[in-house]
């Protein structure tokens, strides 16, 4: 390795010195097991002589003009965070409360919200794909929009099974939703520099057990269509990307049923959503206590898949990442 050195850079303000280790005596190695009183003072020297020089060449150049304070005096607040919370169900107008699928699910609103308001910060973003009201009518879903928009944070969601409020235009969606919502069909959003895409997604085979009449051929449609409208929310997310002169940062997809058959590991969407380039898939969809091999949940090639569904969460709000 050859001279040491210190370079300045700056990323969203931040202040990053990068420090290029020398070659002191012919070692270039901190971890020593022998010379333990000379080691680390002279690799201690030879580092912070081009920090020292950097900072007040900076100083005098005005590049760390002013000097950052302490680390403790810094802004402690985190960095914007991303969280999830499907299906809620929202009944606001008390016409299908959700308590009749069991006690666990008594004045699941009211707690959604005590713990939303309690975890998500104002510039957090929270994913909720499907099964947000079930209104039959957006004038209907008006209350559920209402407690919506009364929660902090992006919120982005796509269209569940019972999402038969869901308008046909993006017109009407957009005069529908509260500020800072987004509904993904076909579109894309990018917020915070994460980009989101996503589709709703169906079942893969029919569910005879509830009486589903439909065949594999039916089945077969649906997905390809759905297979076709995801592929149109990448290709939106990649336009705005380009439109905007972005290079691709981090992606999340989002389904509403499982993007994955039971029990299984790879579907005709799990490819797709690699080579878009998500880390994350997050869907809901399925509820109750024994849900078997149908909760698919892991990370493969990249993609780590999880299930949010709002019973599968208590009812709060669960932790992706943060940006």
């Amino acid at each position: 390795m050859g001279p040491g050195g210190a370079t300045l850079t700056r990323t969203h303000g931040v202040r990053f010195v990068t420090v290029t280790m020398p070659r002191v005596q012919g070692d270039t190695r901190w971890d020593a097991h022998g010379g333990l009183t000379n080691n680390p003072n002279e690799h201690a020297r030879t580092v912070g002589q081009p920090i020292a020089a950097l900072i007040t060449d900076g100083g005098e150049q005005g590049a760390l003009s002013p000097l950052a304070p302490p680390c403790a005096a810094l802004d402690s607040r985190p960095m914007p965070a991303i969280w999830a919370l499907s299906d809620l169900h929202l009944s606001t107008s008390g016409a299908k409360p959700m308590d009749v699928f069991g006690d666990h699910w008594g004045n699941h609103a009211g707690r959604m919200a005590e713990s939303w308001d309690r975890l998500v910060a104002d510039d957090d973003i929270v994913l909720t794909p499907g099964d947000f009201s079930w209104a039959s009518k957006p004038a209907e879903a008006a209350g559920d929009f209402a407690w919506l928009g009364a929660r902090p944070g992006h919120k982005i969601m796509v269209k569940g099974n019972h999402d038969y409020w869901w308008t046909g235009t993006h017109k009407r969606m957009a005069e529908l939703l509260p500020p800072r919502t987004y509904a993904l069909k076909k579109t894309a959003v990018s917020i915070h520099g994460v980009g989101f895409f996503g589709v709703r997604g169906g079942d893969f085979a029919a569910l005879t057990r509830y009486g589903d009449t439909r065949t594999a051929e039916d089945i077969e449609a649906w997905l390809a269509r759905e297979e076709h409208e995801l592929k149109l929310s990448i290709a939106a997310l990649d336009q705005a990307d380009a439109a905007a002169g972005r290079a691709r940062g981090q992606r999340i997809c989002l389904f509403h049923y499982p993007p994955i058959p039971p029990g299984r590991t790879v579907s005709r969407f799990t490819p797709i959503i690699e080579a878009a380039g998500a880390s994350f898939c997050i869907y809901g969809h399925l509820h109750g206590q024994e849900l078997g091999p149908a909760k698919v949940e892991g990370t493969w090639n990249g993609v780590t898949y999880r299930c949010t569904s709002c019973d599968q969460v208590d009812f709060t709000p669960t932790l992706i990442c943060r940006i």
